[in-house]
């Protein structure tokens, strides 16, 4: 019948084309068959797919005469593999890594495989939101697998966390919390390094209490001025009463009337918008003012002694009749002082008290008497007529002739 059957031993499915000859025992050799074509049951091998730099043109390139399927995130895109590749344009351009894919199909509508191509990523992630701010955790949401960074007033990254893959949620604790308002803002950065414009701004809470201010009194004691936190309500406790305002530009400045030249004290604080008062700043006045002249002097009845009231904390100095200093001391606080005499005084003498203040202003002089108890030297007869006695006593003694 001259039947034949070849079993091939590698089987072609992609469409080969074969022939066949026919040769007798004596080795002749016929021209070659009409041509014969494999059933095509291969599908083209996976493309490769490009994305040229600005995002605006996607190349496939595969099997000649295939169908090109392209899927971008904007549509399906269809055309045909000519001369080993297939190009179109890419409206809008994909400039935030976006993934596109392509398939080819045969004319025996066999497909391939998906080749795969990612857009090149310029585009920065929009800017975070924060929700949520308590001082030391900062909560929001921003572009998922973002690095998400927090930002303080100078711009110095103060903690940084990634936002959830899936949802954009993210939790940035920070290392040192804020306790005094500052301000804080946050931006997120992708995978390429692009990085988003700040935040909306976020305020730490206010739990800090100003500084004790600092307070100054004027040399003639006519105004005081206090210098600290700016926009602090500013409380003033002064010996005539109480005295309100605000620190503007740094300070707050009031008058003092009467003005304070006796060594007062007086004190501020400040409170700030979230009411937190600071402590107590103070200062003292010049002290300009002598003290008040001694009172209530008394010698003791031995002449050893010399107590009275003055001004608490005052130096007393005590004088006998020839100016020379025969006692010192200190007013006590309650305003009583009791001087030990070097020289006790028993003759009746005037001794001249005074006080210096610890800023050293000297007081008037206030006289003690002492006692008399000493009796007085004899009287000296000079003359005596019979009728007239005449000599020399104790100045102001009562003579007595016997």
């Amino acid at each position: 019948t001259g039947a034949y059957e070849v079993v091939l031993e590698t089987p072609l499915t992609n469409g080969e084309v074969i022939n066949a000859t026919a040769t007798d025992d004596v080795d002749n050799t016929s021209v070659e068959s009409e041509p014969a074509t494999a059933p095509d049951s291969t599908a083209p091998e996976a493309p490769d797919v490009t994305i040229n730099a600005d995002g605006s043109l996607v190349t496939v390139m595969g099997e000649e005469g295939a169908t090109v399927s392209l899927t971008t995130p904007n549509g399906l895109i269809e055309g045909l593999i000519e001369n080993g590749s297939f190009t179109a344009p890419l409206d809008p351009a994909l400039t935030n890594g976006e993934t596109i894919s392509a398939t080819l199909t045969d004319a025996a509508n066999n497909t391939s495989d998906a080749g795969t191509a990612r857009a090149t990523d310029s585009t920065a992630p929009e800017a975070p939101v924060i929700t949520d701010f308590d001082g030391t955790i900062v909560t929001g949401t921003a572009e998922p697998g973002s690095r998400v960074t927090i930002l303080d007033e100078s711009n110095t990254i103060i903690g940084s966390a990634a936002a959830n893959t899936d949802t954009g949620a993210y939790e940035v604790v920070l290392e040192t919390p804020l306790t005094n308002g500052e301000v804080i803002n946050a931006t997120a950065t992708d995978d390429a390094d692009n990085t988003s414009v700040e935040s909306e701004p976020a305020t730490a809470p206010d739990t800090t209490a100003p500084k004790a201010p600092v307070v100054d009194i004027n040399t003639d004691g006519s105004s005081v001025t206090v210098m600290g936190e700016e926009g602090a309500t500013v409380s003033i406790t002064t010996p005539n009463g109480l005295i309100e305002g605000l620190i503007e530009n740094g300070s707050f400045t009031a008058p003092l009337d009467p003005a304070l030249t006796n060594g007062e004290t007086i004190s501020a604080t400040l409170t700030d918008a979230a009411n937190n008062t600071s402590d107590a700043g103070t200062a003292r006045a010049t002290d300009s003012t002598a003290p008040s002249a001694p009172t209530n002097l008394v010698v003791n009845d031995d002449g050893s002694r010399v107590s009275g009231l003055g001004e608490p904390d005052a130096t007393v100095e005590i004088k006998d009749p020839t100016g020379a200093v025969i006692g010192t001391g200190t007013v006590a606080k309650d305003g009583t002082f009791d001087v030990v005499l070097t020289t006790p005084q028993r003759d009746g003498e005037n001794l001249e008290v005074s006080l210096t203040d610890t800023a050293g202003n000297p007081s008037d002089s206030s006289t003690a008497t002492a006692p008399d108890t000493t009796a007085p030297e004899a009287p000296v007869i000079t003359d005596f007529d019979g009728t007239i006695v005449t000599g020399t006593a104790e100045p102001g003694s009562r003579v007595t002739i016997l």
